[in-house]
């Protein structure tokens, strides 16, 4: 880990997952905020390679971040 939170969690969302953070900037971007941690990837809707196998099923994963809370 250690990318953007914010890219961390779109990309998540593209590949059709529910993002939930753990932790979060208490004021301005989570651009601003680093990806630490992701769970919950693993389960039963995902195949070897880490890809989905049914798209139309929602997997809640979660994201642990770090936060600048400057302005």
């Amino acid at each position: 880990m250690g990318g953007s939170a914010q890219d961390t969690v779109e990309w998540l969302r593209s590949e059709g997952y529910d993002v939930q953070l753990d932790g979060g900037p208490s004021q301005g971007s989570l651009s601003q905020c680093t990806a630490t941690g992701v769970s919950g990837l693993r389960g039963s809707n995902i195949d070897d390679e880490d890809r989905r196998i049914d798209k139309a099923q929602l997997d809640t994963v979660y994201v642990t971040t770090s936060c600048n809370d400057t302005v």
